[in-house]
């Protein structure tokens, strides 16, 4: 299967380490609202955070995917990931010792967006390179398979994250021990890098310069291409935004909301929300094995359509849901997630021809930050508002469409086959 098992392997481990280090800005989210915020109102604080959140990636990313692509033309591909990756370890540290608002005011909260910012620009170059280069290493044939590892990497990393912020909101000191998970960011990057440094010292170079040449320039005519394909990079990034909404959605939106409008509470909603994502990370692997189907649009329509006729219903209901019918919508919602974000990656790349890296790669980060992440901030914000929960859920109905509309719309370009 492998025409580069040690790279593939390096690849896998440096994207579970990074989801993790990004993963706790997201499940620490209260946490972080209440040290380095200044609000009365909780709801209100979460949205502000996942709002700064999402305004310091949505610049910082792109232009981490850009810069790396550019330095990667210049270094051995090898040392750009160590920097990635390294970069990634020590400004998730950086948070575990920013002051909190208390004791140094405004400037805490600026600190924490510059640490963001940082965070952001790196896992962007960890992230952009290894979801295209992934596909180097084995043969067209096992695509599937492949990105089924490398999405299941995604989900070992977010596991831990979840897992480390269940044990800090269950324990008794849990508004001073969250530092301690961000602190840990730090002994997974080294444990990242001695294991990266030890495949590479026993491994001859790969060199990927030629592969990002040919899908990644800087020339004016590189630019003139981007503006002209703009529609294409729109369609990428607002399909890549729904994959991460199907995961938003059971994993973070509802984690958030239902311990506002229930009984149940955050640690026991976030200790099932763990065994769902065991479950996710099995039965991505599991697909990988089982798609063989060449016939990628028609699951994936499937997919959009049964998880946007899921959300009405199931956030007009939400309050009066019991925890094992929520239990089971997550199920619902994972599975039909899983199998849209396992084929998205093999269809785009097999529909956009040339310049692969800027358009996938580009249009994965401004998807996951303009259209994902910004869901969270969003689809509070929407129900602070209106005080009601339909209004979120019209939102994310509405991009489950804007995505259908994508699929269906066939560009005639030379970017795209036919």
């Amino acid at each position: 299967m492998f025409q580069s098992y040690k790279t593939f392997l390096l690849i896998l481990l440096g994207n579970a380490l990074d989801h993790y280090n990004t993963a706790l800005y997201i499940f620490l989210a209260p946490y972080l609202a209440s040290n380095f915020l200044d609000f009365e109102s909780e709801v209100i604080s979460l949205i502000v955070v996942h709002s700064l959140f999402s305004s310091c990636t949505i610049i910082a990313k792109p232009v981490g995917v850009w810069f790396f692509g550019w330095l990667v033309n210049i270094l051995d591909s090898r040392k750009v990931l160590l920097i990635t990756l390294g970069g990634v370890a020590f400004t998730t540290f950086s948070v575990a010792i920013i002051p909190s608002y208390e004791s140094i005011g405004i400037a805490a909260t600026i600190l924490l967006i510059l640490a963001k910012v940082a965070q952001g620009f790196f896992a962007a170059g960890e992230v952009g390179i290894s979801s295209i280069l992934i596909f180097n290493t084995v043969k067209s044939k096992e695509f599937i398979k492949a990105n089924s590892y490398y999405q299941c990497s995604t989900m070992i990393g977010i596991i831990l994250a979840s897992a480390i912020a269940t044990i800090i909101s269950s324990s008794t000191a849990s508004f001073a021990n969250w530092r301690y998970a961000f602190a840990l960011g730090m002994l997974t990057g080294i444990i990242g890098l001695c294991l990266r440094l030890a495949i590479f010292s026993n491994s001859n170079s790969v060199n990927y310069t030629a592969y990002h040449k040919n899908v990644m320039t800087h020339s004016s005519k590189s630019n003139q291409t981007i503006s002209s394909k703009f529609f294409l990079l729109l369609k990428v990034s607002c399909l890549h935004g729904l994959s991460y909404i199907t995961y938003a959605v059971p994993f973070v939106i509802l984690d958030n909301i239902i311990p506002l409008i229930s009984n149940i509470s955050r640690t026991e909603i976030l200790a099932y929300s763990n065994v769902l994502m065991y479950f996710d990370a099995a039965m991505i692997v599991a697909m990988g094995h089982i798609i063989r189907n060449n016939n990628y649009k028609i699951w994936m329509l499937l997919a959009i359509i049964l998880f946007a006729v899921t959300m009405i219903p199931c956030f007009v209901y939400l309050s009066k849901l019991t925890l094992q019918v929520i239990i089971l919508i997550k199920f619902w919602i994972i599975f039909w997630g899983v199998v849209f974000t396992l084929l998205l990656n093999v269809w785009l790349v097999q529909k956009v021809d040339g310049n692969k890296y800027l358009f996938i790669g580009i249009g994965y980060v401004i998807g996951c930050e303009f259209w994902g992440r910004s869901s969270i901030a969003i689809c509070l914000a929407l129900w602070q508002y209106f005080n009601d929960l339909i209004a979120p859920a019209i939102y994310i109905t509405a991009v489950c469409i804007c995505a259908v509309s994508f699929l269906f719309f066939r560009q005639k370009t030379s970017c795209c086959k036919p």
